[in-house]
């Protein structure tokens, strides 16, 4: 059974109307064992399975069984799965489930509406970016997403290594000679060479660099990280017409020997710098909003604005829960239901569906617990 099953977030948000929802979200930490992460598990639905008799009596827990029970026995479904862990949504006839690029807390919910915040900060979080590794005759290309990074596959018509890209244009390998007329041949010297070789991986770098700009990074909209010697990187910078190169931020590691685990740590402060990069942008977005009269943190404000559809941003601080529902537009704390259901996660799930952005921030970005920015100040 695949980690990732369909439908997608956005489908099953609009599709599955119907609650309550079963949230589970569990971790999954490097050489858990299968049976230990199983047991984890049926705890979780033994947990729901109790909130929902609870808060829930009239709703039958059998087919959110039989949605979750075949994730609990196939021992391949832990087998496999090779990130930080997962999340499970259902309502009892759909279920979404989803890798967890980013380490999550656990979470085992019966709520009106699914819980997604999870999801929310494990996006606010995850830093895609591509990563180009240059030899002086080579290259290969690695996708990170989050903290997993994978090697991309180039076709067969990629400029993948000088020779199988120049083929017989190159002009830096042997020692060339020149005929001068009377039997005499003049031979290049090192210099020339040396050159020549020059000229070839400038060459060569064009090429790649022209590849990818069209191929990858503007369909994609991918930032791209160089990785590589200091030399190489200074000459496939100064040739490269790729406006998504990261002009400040690379690797300087040659990538020849490189195995996964190494350069995955090595892209550990790339992607904190892309996500400080971020948060700065949301911090610089509240602010600008702040001064022009459209940000707000009075939560009866946010509420009847994200009923109506006028929020373009909803700031979640993460971790962070306030134990209430809506009753209409009324926030209501008393209920049973209401103590174990989170209203943040009931506003994001309005603001999406209403087309808008949910955006999860740390304390220390967002010391309140909410936030909104309206469309219209």
């Amino acid at each position: 059974m695949d980690i990732t099953t369909r439908p997608t977030l956005q489908q099953f948000l609009a599709d599955t109307k119907q609650g309550p929802y079963v949230s589970l979200y569990l971790s999954w930490p490097d050489n858990t064992p299968v049976e230990k992460l199983r047991i984890r598990f049926k705890n979780m639905m033994k947990h729901v399975k109790a909130v929902m008799g609870e808060t829930y009596p009239k709703t039958d827990f059998a087919p959110y069984a039989a949605e979750l029970e075949p994730y609990e026995q196939d021992p391949m479904f832990w087998q496999t799965c090779e990130t930080n862990g997962i999340g499970v949504l259902t309502n009892g006839t759909q279920t979404y489930v989803t890798p967890m690029y980013e380490t999550v807390d656990d979470v085992a919910m019966v709520t009106e509406l699914p819980q997604i915040l999870p999801l929310m900060l494990d996006e606010a979080t995850a830093t895609d970016f591509d990563i180009l590794a240059l030899n002086a005759d080579s290259i290969k290309l690695y996708h990170n997403h989050g903290h997993q990074v994978r090697s991309v596959s180039l076709p067969d018509d990629a400029p993948q290594t000088l020779t199988g890209t120049l083929g017989t244009e190159i002009r830096g390998g042997e020692l060339n000679s020149v005929p001068q007329g009377g039997g005499h041949v003049t031979y290049h010297g090192h210099n020339d060479k040396s050159a020549e070789k020059a000229s070839d991986q400038r060459r060569f770098y064009q090429a790649v660099d022209q590849y990818l700009l069209v191929h990858y990074s503007n369909p994609n909209k991918m930032p791209l990280v160089l990785m590589g010697l200091a030399e190489n990187v200074a000459v496939f910078r100064e040739i490269s017409k790729n406006h998504h190169l990261l002009p400040k931020l690379a690797v300087m590691k040659s990538p020849a020997t490189l195995d996964f685990v190494e350069l995955d740590d090595l892209l550990a402060p790339i992607r904190e710098t892309l996500r400080d990069r971020r948060r700065q942008r949301f911090a610089e977005t509240i602010e600008k909003a702040r001064s022009n009269g459209s940000y707000t943190e009075e939560l009866t404000t946010i509420v009847t604005a994200a009923l109506r559809g006028q929020l373009a941003m909803l700031f979640v601080q993460a971790g962070a829960r306030i134990h209430a529902r809506l009753d209409g537009e009324r926030i209501e704390r008393d209920s049973k239901v209401a103590q174990h259901a989170n209203l943040l996660n009931t506003l994001a799930d309005i603001v999406i569906g209403h087309g808008g952005q949910v955006v999860v921030l740390p304390e220390e970005q967002l010391p309140a617990k909410v936030g909104a920015m309206m469309r219209y100040a």
